[in-house]
């Protein structure tokens, strides 16, 4: 058995008073010690530092001179009380308080207190911290956050945080203006219930995929469900944050780009437009191409053109074009056999008066013969324009969609101009077909008066010819003549 540490000598009492002193004289926090009459009996060098006064002029004074005159009344009635009752008003520890410097500037402060007799008299000591650096930087946070959240706010774009399941738990206010719904009927709620069903697929593969990459971020454009049914474009940008302790989410940040498509999708129907029919020979070669080009750009289903049959004054038509999606069905069908006068159904009545028209609710329209085949093909909004060149309607295009889609003037203004550049090909064509006819007839008419000119000129030769079979006759018989009356004689023979 080791008894080497029996041989030790033993170690001399620790004097826990001038360890305590160091302590308090090292220590970077205010050390304070008071009286039951709140005079101050004992201050450290981080006192000075932190208050700005010596220990000279602390000591012997009261603990009020180091508060802001508006706490200095409670100071006294709370150590009053305290002392007679034994009552604390105030949690001891940790507790957050406002100091006066000897320059006048005002110090927060993280104060904890003690209590301790010695010689049954009572004394309380006191730590303070300076917390000026902390409360800065919560202030700069607090702002940040007020700034933040202003911008939230009033920001236009919408700013969606979704919990890992894909639930949505915040959505910013913007979300009314855009899209109708308070935030309170969208939290707790899947996302993927307001996209279009057309979208939904990609989203949810780029989500799932989203979750697997930290600080992943994305961007992508989808059709969202607003509030009174009409789909709008979104453009979003997503970024998995859900490492992040602050934010815990996936922050999703969407605009409505909406106008911005309409605009893209305008302008290409009318390149489009002016491409395939400077490539056409004809406005029926070019219709189908036409019906086409609009129904994809718009998103629309089902277009048709109908042309003005000038023998009958109706309307017969000329070609449609539908998408793959809408399967067979007898809209078509009864498009095709229809005649329509002026007025009637939406062709006649563009036809009439030459302007362009939208029908929300097909279903609901007085003056749409074709509505039993409409509601067969789940078609339920409808629009035409006319094909026009200056005061004259040549013919009617006409668009259908499965959704229900409101009046959009702009759009109807753009398709109405597309109407008058068609109407001017048709122009073209009408006048280039008129000038053909006219050379052909020039043509006929030059060849008639060259022929003409050919048979004058054949009778003028043999006329000319017989003119000088004519003169040489006369001269012989004149020679003669003379011979015989100078030869005297009755007959000359030659």
């Amino acid at each position: 058995m080791d008894n080497s540490s029996s041989n030790k000598p033993a170690a001399p009492p620790i004097d826990l008073s001038k360890i305590s002193r160091v302590i308090a004289e090292t220590a970077s926090d205010a050390i304070i010690t008071i009286d039951e009459q709140s005079i101050m009996l004992f201050t450290n060098a981080a006192t000075e530092k932190i208050f700005g006064y010596s220990q000279a002029e602390l000591i012997g004074q009261s603990l009020t001179m180091l508060m802001p005159e508006y706490l200095r009344h409670f100071h006294r009635s709370g150590l009053e009380r305290y002392l007679a009752t034994g009552h604390r008003h105030m949690d001891w520890q940790a507790v957050q308080l406002t100091g006066l410097r000897k320059d006048g500037v005002e110090v927060p402060l993280e104060v904890s207190f003690g209590e301790f007799t010695e010689d049954g008299q009572r004394f309380f000591a006191g730590i303070a911290r300076d917390i000026t650096e902390r409360k800065q930087a919560q202030e700069s946070l607090r702002q940040n956050e007020e700034r933040l959240r202003s911008l939230i706010e009033n920001a236009t774009d919408i700013i969606t945080v979704l919990n890992r399941d894909g639930t949505r738990r915040f959505v910013s206010p913007s979300v009314q203006h855009s899209l109708g719904y308070e935030p309170q009927e969208l939290i707790g709620k899947n996302p993927f219930d307001l996209v279009h069903p057309d979208d939904v697929p990609q989203l949810q593969q780029l989500f799932a995929a989203g979750l697997t990459q930290p600080d992943y971020i994305i961007s992508t454009e989808f059709r969202i469900k607003h509030k009174d049914g009409s789909w709008k474009t979104h453009e979003a940008t997503a970024h998995n944050m859900l490492d992040d302790p602050a934010i815990s989410g996936i922050v999703i940040n969407s605009r409505d780009i909406t106008a911005r498509k309409r605009m893209e999708r305008r302008l290409t129907v009318q390149y489009e437009a002016a491409r395939i029919l400077a490539a056409a020979a004809s406005l029926e070669r070019a219709a189908p191409q036409l019906l086409q080009a609009i129904c994809k750009s718009l998103g629309w289903d089902l277009g048709q053109l109908w042309i003005a049959d000038r023998e009958t004054n109706k309307l017969r038509w000329l070609a449609s074009w539908q998408i793959d999606s809408l399967g067979a069905n007898d809209f078509a069908a009864a498009s095709r056999g229809h005649l329509f006068s002026g007025g009637v159904g939406l062709p006649g009545r563009i036809w009439a008066d030459g302007l362009s028209h939208w029908i929300r609710d097909l279903a609901q329209d007085p003056n749409f013969p074709r509505s039993a085949a409409a509601s067969q093909a789940d078609l339920h909004s409808a629009f035409g324009f006319p094909i026009k060149f200056g005061d004259e309607v040549s013919g009617v295009m006409e668009f259908f969609t499965r959704e229900h889609q409101s009046s959009d003037p702009s759009l109807l203004d753009a398709m109405t101009a597309i109407g008058n550049q068609i109407g001017q090909f048709v122009e073209r064509q009408r006048v280039e077909a008129e000038r053909s006819k006219l050379y052909e007839r020039e043509q006929g008419a030059r060849l008639e008066l060259e022929a003409t000119m050919e048979r004058m000129r054949q009778v003028q030769i043999v006329t000319e010819i017989a003119l000088a079979h004519l003169s040489l006759d006369k001269l012989l018989a004149e020679l003669l003549d003379r011979l015989r009356d100078a030869m005297d004689v009755d007959t000359v023979v030659i």
